[in-house]
């Protein structure tokens, strides 16, 4: 047996089952590796692999060999018997058929048995499974590799039971750059650490431990071009921009979708090795921070390399990392950099602009105040984007992550489903897709509360008393650790920058022990993670909070603890431009037991005066200060306050709307005054503007708790500048603001004859460029049959000429909303496949692809890839697989050969 297993080919195969692997441990492996596979996909992969053949299994070929070989009956007869025997009972599930015959499924039975008595024996005997992996390995590290061993090594490196065995055995190999093996356990561990869940789970919850990719949602990012202003998908984004900065707030998602695009790009690639696929021809990701890339020594290529790698607990010894390492720091083919955090990092930014120069994709992520152009992002380049998050659609987003949240308890999840649907309030908040994490670990507890400082300490109490991925009964005191938390947090906060006095946030903050119980001990790691152990010299630890925004909220509750005069000396410094501070400050006064004479008292300081200036705009000449106020607004009630402070806040808010800086003023459902005051200024400039300075406008009146006649107001005036609009990215942008608005049948009838005019104008002057965003935005006001029709001519006609691949790309993606004839999308597919045919760079045929997949795309279609420059994707392909009939699959395969191979 171990001969054969540590042979290149498939044998013969006439050794006998080990006796050590019983009937019954293998049919339980045989169950485990079924349940592992893509179905007939990985299956059909290592066929090919072993007999050179281009037939896959059927469906019908697949089920058979995996009820015969999940039969304890089965290896109660093999283990009387050789491995030969269970061959040639697989064998006569597949019978001969066109492109197959008896020695081809020989074969692939062969191949089949091989592959999962491996599997078995990574479980049952690792020593000898590790024999086996370091003989393939040796074997391509040598360039002797079949194209069995590539398909054996790339599917079971998918498999968790394999990863540790593959991990011992790479450090054994000589020096040298990785290889595939080491690639393939990079990836698995990469995604593995990427999609470690960042939240406890409370036993009231049910249920396993939540990953981010059980529960994330679809983000969209409001996305600068070369022309125009776009909503677009962030993961297509992602996957297709050469450079890619990723702007958004507190919570908004930022990290979560850096690590979804670093986790989806390894997912990909490994699909793609497994495939046969090589590492010259696959995009392969490195995920690293700001702050540890700004802190990382070296030339470019080896700070990220090192900072990237550094984060990765266990790549399989030292010799892999070295390897892995030297790989990356060479490595000039297709390669994801994903750079998160620039707004927690500090020093100088030049490792971003170093970084700018490499042949790598780059997506990089931001707070908004700390973007300062410190990647080069090209304005004459269409796959350089800035963009924004937009928040979580209410309800379509928000009500199914909270369904996945509590899959184990679905009651608790409906009853905060229907608290925030009685709340309007609750509702803007939980589109904040933290917050709404947040509202998931608190539910279940009564209302939702309605400030965040609240909210935060309900969190925290259940941070710290909840269980944490185990079952340990043992209770922390909660009030003992949220004191050495706020203590910590103050520590790694009180430093500023010796000349401009702004914070300077040390991302990683070492803290002295302090002596706690063991519960207490445990409690506080999860919400301040240990990053190692002591240090053997200053007895510190260095520890990082488990989000920015907790952090914020403890350094808040520490500064809202001092006497007043201690607090004013503390904030003082850190009302304008101060990134670390922006949040903090105003959940510090809000806090403050003194709240009312603070916020006096530090005016009075700021204006160096005994009194408050009748205009706040004598020391705000940059709008911070009262953008400050707005943020104190949102984290309290105007009855919290004095009148005379109540009315200086309310009036700071009006300004704010009058001038179109929107961006403090949501979240204060309790300042009913201003609220009033500001709406009614917005609703007097809003029939004056023109259509680009209508758009904030209307953004900012739907963060102010407009009534029904606020909204039909809002709504009069958008339909006038509708009907007069001459762009297609204007009039797109206030239909889009309209449907915010709670528009009527006839406001959407009006709309949408404003936007078919325009579509006919587009297709009539052969203008492209923003007809896709005009048939999105037409899709979403209940378009009538002849609507769709009309629409989808000029999509059509424009779609034949097209020239640019992006803009063709949106074009069929707006086609698909339209409820496309089957003509249609053949007219469709017909000219993405022109232009796939002209594509030379993966980016660009990547968004092509997602068009045509959209457009129901045959075998026929598929048959035009050896035209390609580049590969078919993976949802292509399952497209094509999806809306094919298997036996016109099946018989085109002879002509499609090596798909996974590179064009010819």
């Amino acid at each position: 047996m171990l001969a054969w297993l540590l042979g290149a080919g498939l044998g013969p195969a006439a050794v006998a089952v080990p006796v050590n692997l019983t009937a019954n441990a293998l049919a339980g492996a045989a169950q485990r590796w079924f349940k592992r596979l893509r179905r007939t996909d990985d299956l059909s992969r290592l066929v090919r692999a072993a007999t050179g053949t281009s037939v896959d299994l059927t469906q019908a070929e697949f089920d058979a060999v995996r009820k015969l070989l999940e039969d304890q009956q089965t290896w109660n007869v093999a283990g009387r018997g050789a491995v030969e025997d269970v061959a040639t009972r697989i064998a006569d599930c597949l019978p001969p058929r066109d492109g197959r015959i008896a020695d081809d499924a020989h074969a692939a039975a062969l191949t089949i048995a091989r592959g999962l008595l491996e599997f078995a024996v990574a479980d049952l005997d690792p020593k000898l499974f590790q024999q086996v992996l370091l003989a393939r390995l040796q074997r391509m590290e040598t360039g002797q590799a079949s194209a069995l061993d590539e398909a054996l090594l790339g599917l079971h490196a998918r498999f968790d039971s394999v990863m540790e065995q593959l991990k011992l055995v790479l450090d054994r190999l000589p020096p040298g750059p990785a290889g595939r093996g080491q690639i393939a356990v990079y990836l698995r561990t990469l995604i593995d650490w990427l999609n470690t869940d960042p939240w406890p789970r409370d036993p009231q919850f049910g249920g396993s431990v939540l990953t981010p990719a059980a529960i994330e949602r679809k983000l969209r990012i409001t996305a600068t071009g070369r022309d125009s202003e776009q909503d677009l998908d962030a993961d297509g984004l992602a996957q297709q921009c050469g450079r890619l900065v990723i702007l958004g707030g507190p919570g908004s998602g930022k990290t979560w979708l850096a690590k979804r695009t670093a986790r989806r790009c390894a997912e990909d690639a490994l699909e793609v090795l497994a495939a046969g696929g090589t590492l010259e021809e696959v995009e392969l990701p490195l995920y690293t921070t700001c702050s540890h890339l700004f802190g990382a020594g070296g030339d470019i290529r080896e700070a990220v390399v090192s900072s990237a790698l550094g984060q990765i607990a266990d790549l399989g010894g030292p010799r892999s990392s070295k390897a892995l390492g030297v790989f990356f720091a060479e490595r000039n083919a297709p390669t994801l950099l994903v750079v998160d955090s620039l707004d927690e990092a500090h020093g100088p930014s030049g490792r971003l602009r170093q970084a700018g120069a490499l042949p790598w994709r780059i997506v990089l992520t931001s707070r908004p105040s700390s973007w300062r152009n410190q990647l080069t992002i090209s304005d004459t380049d269409d796959s350089h984007r800035v963009g924004e998050l937009q928040p979580l659609r209410y309800p379509d987003d928000v009500e199914p992550f909270i369904e996945r949240w509590f899959a184990g308890r679905p009651e608790r999840g409906q009853d905060l489903a229907a608290q925030i649907a009685r709340r309007p309030g609750l509702q803007q908040a939980a589109t904040v897709p933290l917050i709404l994490a947040f509202y998931c670990i608190v539910a279940g507890t009564g209302p939702l509360p309605d400030f965040r400082p609240d909210l935060y300490t309900k969190v925290l109490n259940r941070m710290l008393t909840g269980r944490w991925r185990d079952d340990d009964d043992r209770q922390p005191d909660a009030g003992t650790c949220l004191q050495t938390l706020r203590a910590r947090a103050w520590d790694g906060a009180a430093s500023n920058h010796p000349v401009s006095g702004v914070g300077m946030w040390a991302d990683d903050i070492p803290t002295e022990r302090v002596r706690l119980s063991d519960a207490d001990a445990d409690a506080l790691d999860h919400v301040a993670t240990p990053l190692g152990p002591p240090n053997l010299d200053t007895r510190k630890t260095l520890r990082r909070f488990i989000h920015r925004s907790i952090r914020e909220h403890l350094v808040a509750e520490h500064v809202a603890s001092l006497p007043v005069d201690q607090a004013v000396k503390v904030l003082l410094p850190h009302l304008w431009y101060d990134p670390d501070w922006e949040y903090t400050a105003p959940g510090a006064l809000a806090m403050h037991p003194q709240h009312d004479q603070l916020l006096r008292d530090l005016i009075c300081s700021a204006a160096s005066s005994d009194q408050i200036p009748g205009d706040l705009s004598v020391l705000d000449a940059g709008w911070e200060f009262r953008g400050l106020l707005a943020r104190v607004a949102a984290e309290s009630s105007e009855a919290d306050w004095s009148p005379e402070v109540a009315g200086m806040i309310g009036q700071a808010r009006v300004e704010l709307a009058r001038s179109g800086r929107f961006g403090d003023l949501g979240g204060a459902a309790h300042w009913g005054t201003s609220n009033r005051q500001a709406r009614e200024a917005l609703l007097e400039l809003l029939p004056r503007a023109d259509g680009w300075a209508a758009e904030p406008l209307a953004d900012g009146l739907a963060l102010l708790d407009p009534t029904a006649e606020d909204k039909r107001q809002a709504r009069e005036a958008l339909l006038e500048l509708l009907a007069r609009a001459t762009y297609g990215v204007e009039a797109g942008r206030l239909a889009d603001r309209l449907a915010l608005l709670d528009p009527t049948a006839e406001d959407k009838r009006q709309a949408r004859e404003a936007l078919l005019g325009l579509l006919a104008r587009a297709a009539n002057s052969d203008d492209s460029s923003e007809a896709g965003r005009l048939a999105d935005q037409l899709a979403l006001l209940d378009p009538t049959a002849e609507d769709k029709r009309q629409a989808r001519e000029a999509l059509l006609g424009l779609l034949a000429r097209a020239a640019n691949s992006l803009e063709a790309a949106y074009l069929a993606g707006g086609l698909a909303l339209l409820d496309p004839t089957a003509e249609d999308k053949r007219q469709a597919r017909e000219a993405l496949l022109e232009l796939l045919a002209q594509a030379d760079r993966s980016w660009e045929a990547g968004r092509l692809a997602d068009g045509l997949a959209r457009l129901d795309p045959t075998v026929h279609d598929l048959r035009t890839w050896r035209a390609w420059a580049v590969r078919p994707t993976a949802e292509l392909l399952a497209a094509v697989r999806h809306n094919s009939a298997l036996t016109n699959w099946q018989a085109a395969l002879p002509s499609l050969t090596s798909l996974s191979g590179p064009p010819a």
